[in-house]
């Protein structure tokens, strides 16, 4: 099977089952819940790896996920599909279904994305003023989003929907 070609399926198949919800407001209800529950995954070392690991038992992983999904108020259909990544093994995909789940709904909602990046951590105001900049000349709606590089001396660098 062609790398990413697995994790796209399952992202696919959460994003069709948030536009049957409804709306455009389902698609990014459930990314957000989405990235959020990746989100959670990383700042707890090992938790990842515990909730793919077939050393614990399917139920005791489908618990953690319960637990998780309880704390952070995560709608049925994301915690059903996580439930189901674990049954079926496939938990350890979850950072790259998240990343092809956010590509879809992006290109669904017309969203840009635009890395701000600067010698040190980029003010909102400069944000602000590149998603007014990029929301005028694209016509779509952007998110701009910053980072810090120590080892730039000036400047900023943006990159676009990378």
């Amino acid at each position: 099977m062609i790398a990413g070609s697995l994790p796209r399926r399952y992202a696919r198949a959460l994003f069709e089952l948030s536009l049957e919800e409804g709306d455009q407001t389902a698609v990014e209800g459930n990314g957000s819940s989405l990235e959020s529950f990746a989100n959670a995954l990383e700042r707890s070392p090992g938790a990842l790896e515990a909730i793919a690991s077939p050393s614990f038992s399917t139920d005791e992983r489908i618990a953690v996920v319960r637990e998780i999904c309880s704390r952070l108020q995560i709608p049925s259909t994301v915690h059903q599909f996580l439930s189901f990544l674990v049954e079926k093994e496939r938990a350890g995909l979850l950072p790259e279904v998240v990343r092809e789940f956010g590509r879809m709904r992006d290109e669904t909602l017309g969203i840009v994305r635009v890395m701000v990046t600067t010698p040190g951590p980029p003010e909102g105001a400069l944000l602000r003023e590149v998603e007014r900049l990029f929301s005028r000349r694209s016509g779509r709606r952007t998110v701009a989003t910053g980072r810090a590089d120590p080892e730039m001396l000036g400047g900023l660098v943006l990159e676009v929907g990378g």
